[in-house]
């Protein structure tokens, strides 16, 4: 027993009422193909993730809930599903692909009165599930939950058993097939060999049964292995069936109390390893049995204090080597592991505090141990190879504390040992092994002369430092045996009250005081640089150039490779670190950086931000853990402790346990629990429709040992980007999330350096709702593409329809226009005609030469209207040849009273206008103005701004009497056709003025 404490460690945690067990009273356990954990209980069966209970239980008002609640059997088919048995008889089938209950009531069994108890449940190799029922022998149920066969175990026939005891034997209550695939029962009347194909029963007898007196062959349990069967017996303790020779071995661990129905009754059995079994037992609790040595172990001593020692009624493995033991008062869960912490404890000679002295440091070498102890006797050299060990006390400055206080021990590059108490720095003589005082350092105070030393540091240049906890820090030159003394005086620190140091990458020294202090020296002679003024009581440097500070806020990591020193980061609680305060700063060889708290050992791995923790639950029993840590020489940890120390790998401490299996312990869609198909099945998607758009994921890795260990990550893959790492929080909700197919991933961690290799993944598909489904999107895209199309080709026709009516428009009123000018100037040609003619006659009688002048302009005239008159546009040089010409003749009627001014440049004569457009001009001047020689009627034509301006002054007439006032609007109208410029008419009190646009 002492062996195996020392090399292994128990775990054992108790499960009842008080930790959300529904009832103590429990009567099976079953672990799932999952891994989950199921209990039968008085109150519902319960299944169990390592952190919470499921429990089901009957509900009168829902068919599909579980037909009773007080459960005593429970096993799992090939079709992963869960069947239960109950107390008051029947069986019920558990679905959790669906989340259903399927009841089969099992009237017909009942000959008289209430159903009986269901006493056992078994799925044989081809499938099918047989019941054990009390006091009813043996059934076999079919596919649809009816009674497919029956065998009675003791039949009315039977003639040694005296007709109201036949039913009494009448129990199976266990059922298991060997590896050659027979059937074995134990019963109430022994062990019976079973063949299903011919329902034949078969009596395995360890002697012939005698009516009265007391049987040994009253088997609750079989456990099957190649060679036989072992056997537990109710009072006849273990039993061995051996194929071979079909004998009967049994083995008592009560050998006193033989033959009694109150001793050596074994109910449980499960495989410890191959040559030891686990048995539950209701006399003595847990017993231990080793198959190669016939040996037992009890665990009713004190080296197994919270074991149950009595009323153990069943006992089984899970798939992480954990035992589960069922008793009397409820679950408890045993687990063993190498211990990968190991306390030494330090005996001392004498104690000035009682069992609560300290070990403050330790200086492991490979021949010797040097053991710094306080409030004992001094400082411990071991000899590893003799065990052999020398004490040496140091001394006391008068007027302090009569004890013996050692704080540091520092091996310098040169292979001095320098050892720190209270009170003095000494030397290490390793041949004489006797301490050597170096100087003296001046006293703190006459009352107090101690400067109470604290911590030893070398630096680059060999010099030791000193940190006190009165007086500041002291440099100590070993060569001169001289020192050098930094207080707030003398070099501004901060504070005298001085603790941990730590030399960085550029050799600069760091100092830590309790009392808000923190800064370092750039080199003996240069003033202290306060860093920060947090509390500071630990301080360590790492080999990448960083200083590791435990102050009051946290963990502080300083970048300090540069001239500067920054920090990058603070680790608190919500990192990981369950304390504020950290003490004993190490870094391992691989670089993880190790510390205390009050309360833990933390594991930090800054590359990754991991943080590990180790306490009571992994072998930390102590209360206390000292400011003090330091690597051994084989590269272990040593934690300074109460009376010892502890050692251990961190490699192993680190080692990768059986990653536990991720689950997802519950599905809830709008605040209602859903049913979870088995992952990797092909039922395994969740489908959500449009309208459940609030949903939670509850996951667990199922780590029944230490689930506070375990640490989450989880990812929506199709919505989150990355990874969300939730530390221990298990669940997550998302809302309004949109159609489409997703992945749930989720992975776990047991607080080493390696996350889960295969994260557990469940399919995920939201129904969008129907006026996002493609085929809606796409009936709603033709029918405005055809809606769409049909607007197009109406508009186009519209516009078709419009642009040809513009079109006959635009023509029907330039033929309008055409007509109404045409009109116009053979309006004109009379009265035009009429006074050519009158003044030819006038003319014919006075001058007749002058008169054949005037016939033949007025021939060029009309010749000139009947050429342009099929012309839209003519030159404006022929135009105003045209219009001098009939000047000439007007001139011949008003003389010196018309003046007509031509002022038009060469560029211009090659534009172009509509034809007689000059002629109707200044014949509309000559019509609406008096002529007179005295007030001449005076028209300018001339070019400006693009434009051929036609201009006379106004002097109107009263009474005009061929005017239809429709000259104007008719040119007008025409111009809009021919130039996009309009023709400009204006008036004003003094003239009258038309602007042509050149074409």
């Amino acid at each position: 027993m002492v062996s195996a404490q020392q090399a292994v460690e128990f775990s054992i945690k108790h499960f009842d009422e008080t930790q959300g067990l529904p009832s103590h009273a429990i009567a099976d356990m079953l672990q799932d193909h999952q891994g989950f954990l199921w209990f039968a209980t008085a109150d519902g069966v319960s299944r169990f993730d390592g952190y919470s209970y499921k429990t089901f239980r009957n509900d009168p008002a829902d068919s599909n809930s579980i037909r009773n609640s007080h459960v005593t059997r429970l096993v799992e088919d090939r079709r992963n599903r869960i069947w239960m048995g109950f107390q008051r008889g029947g069986i019920s089938c558990y679905d959790p692909a669906t989340g259903k209950f399927t009841n089969y009531p099992l009237k017909e069994i009942a000959r008289t009165g209430a159903i009986p108890t269901i006493n056992m449940l078994h799925f044989d190799a081809k499938g099918r599930l047989w019941i054990g029922v009390h006091q009813r022998g043996l059934f076999r149920i079919d596919e649809r939950g009816r009674i497919a066969d029956h065998l009675d175990i003791v039949p009315d026939t039977t003639s040694h058993y005296s007709p109201e005891f036949r039913s009494v034997y009448n129990n199976v209550y266990h059922m298991a097939e060997d590896r050659q695939g027979r059937c074995w029962l134990a019963t109430h009347d022994g062990l019976y060999r079973f063949d299903p194909a011919n329902r034949q029963l078969e009596p395995v007898r360890m002697s012939p049964v005698r009516n009265g007196g007391f049987r040994n062959d009253l088997y609750k349990v079989i456990y099957p292995t190649s060679t036989g069967l072992w056997l537990g017996a109710w009072g006849g303790g273990l039993q061995f069936y051996d194929f071979k020779d079909g004998k009967f071995t049994r083995y008592l661990y009560d050998s006193v109390k033989t033959n009694l129905g109150t001793t050596n009754i074994v109910q449980g059995i499960t495989p410890l390893k191959d040559q030891q079994l686990w048995l539950a037992t209701q006399d003595q609790g847990l017993v231990l049995f080793n198959t190669a040595y016939k040996k037992f172990m009890l665990f009713n001593d004190q080296f197994h204090k919270g074991l149950p020692n009595n009323m153990c009624t069943n006992v089984i493995t899970d798939r992480d080597n954990g035992l589960w033991i069922q008793h009397e008062n409820g679950i408890t869960l045993l687990k063993m592991r190498p211990k990968r912490f190991r306390y030494k404890g330090i005996e001392v000679q004498r104690s000035d505090n009682q069992q609560y002295y300290e070990v403050t440091a330790v200086l492991d070498e490979p021949d010797r141990q040097y053991i710094a102890t306080t409030l004992a006797d001094g400082l411990h050299v071991v000899n590893k190879s003799t065990g052999k060990e020398k004490i040496l006390p140091v001394e006391i400055l008068q007027g302090e504390e009569p004890y013996q206080v050692l704080h540091d021990i520092l091996k310098d590059r040169k292979g001095n040992i320098w050892v720190l108490s209270r009170d003095y720095l000494y030397r290490l003589d390793p041949q004489q092994l006797t301490l050597q005082p170096t100087t003296s350092f001046p006293v703190y105070a006459p009352d107090r002369p101690s400067n109470y030393f604290e911590k030893l540091l070398e630096d680059a240049a060999g010099n030791i430092w000193i940190s006190s906890r009165r007086n500041g820090v002291f440099c100590y030159n070993p060569q001169s045996n001289t020192f050098r003394h930094f207080n707030t005086a003398t070099a501004k620190l901060s504070s005298n009250v001085t603790g941990p140091m730590a030399m960085d990458a550029r050799k600069r020294i760091w100092i830590g005081g309790s009392r808000g202090m923190l800064g370092y020296f750039e080199s003996q002679g240069s003033p202290f640089k306060a860093f920060q003024y947090d509390r500071v009581f630990s301080l360590a440097a790492d080999r990448k150039g960083n200083i590791w500070a435990g102050t009051d806020r946290g963990l502080e990591q300083i970048r300090s490779d540069t001239a500067t020193p920054t920090a990058t980061k603070l680790y608190t609680a919500r990192d990981g670190i369950r304390s504020d305060i950290t003490f004993s700063i190490l870094e391992d060889p691989r670089g993880r950086i190790w510390c205390t708290t009050m309360e833990n050992l933390v594991m930090l791995q800054p590359a990754i931000g991991q943080i590990a923790q180790y306490g009571k639950q992994d072998g930390l029993f102590k209360n206390q853990i000292i400011e003090k840590s330091t690597l051994a020489a084989n590269g272990d940890i040593i934690l300074c402790s109460q009376a010892g120390y502890f050692q251990f790998n961190p490699d192993s401490v680190l080692s990768r346990r059986k990653a536990a299996p991720l689950v997802l312990s519950a599905f809830r869609v709008n605040d209602h629990d859903r049913s979870i198909p088995d992952p990797g099945t092909s039922k395994s998607v969740l489908e959500l429709q449009p309208d459940e758009n609030i949903f939670s994921f509850e996951f667990a890795a199922l780590d029944f040992d230490r689930p506070d260990k375990q640490q989450y990550a989880y990812m929506l893959e199709g919505f989150d980007k990355d990874w969300i790492y939730s530390g221990s929080r298990r669940f997550v909700s998302y809302t309004n999330l949109p159609g489409g197919a997703y992945t749930f991933k989720v992975k776990a961690t047991d607080n080493s350096d390696e996350w889960s290799r295969v994260p557990m993944t469940i399919p995920l598909f939201v129904h969008p709702p129907f006026y996002k489904t493609w085929w809606f999107v796409t009936l709603v895209l033709g029918f405005l593409a055809l809606a769409m199309y049909g607007f197009y080709r109406f508009r186009l026709e519209k516009q078709r329809q419009i642009l040809l009516l513009q079109n006959r428009a635009q023509v029907l009123e330039k033929e309008k226009t055409q007509v109404m000018y045409e009109n116009l100037i053979q309006h004109l040609n009379p009265h035009f005609l009429f006074n050519s003619l009158t003044s030819l006659g006038s003319l014919i009688t006075l001058d007749q030469q002058l008169a054949a002048d005037f016939l033949e302009q007025m021939s060029k005239i009309y010749r000139y209207i009947l050429k342009s008159k099929d012309k839209e546009l003519v030159l404006l040089s022929d135009e105003v040849k045209f219009a001098e010409t009939y000047i000439q003749l007007q001139k011949t009627r008003f003389e010196s009273g018309l003046v007509v001014g031509f002022n038009i440049c060469e560029e211009a004569l090659h534009r172009k206008i509509a034809p007689v457009t000059l002629q109707n001009l200044m014949e509309n001047a000559i019509k609406h103005n008096r002529i007179d020689d005295e007030i001449p009627l005076e028209i300018q034509l001339f070019v400006e701004d693009d434009y051929l301006v036609v201009r006379n002054n106004l002097q109107k007439k009263s009474f005009v009497e061929t005017s239809n006032k429709q000259g104007l609007k008719s040119m007008v109208s025409l111009y809009q056709y021919l130039s996009p410029r309009p023709l400009v008419v204006e008036e004003s009190a003094t003239h009258f003025t038309v602007k042509i646009p050149l074409i």
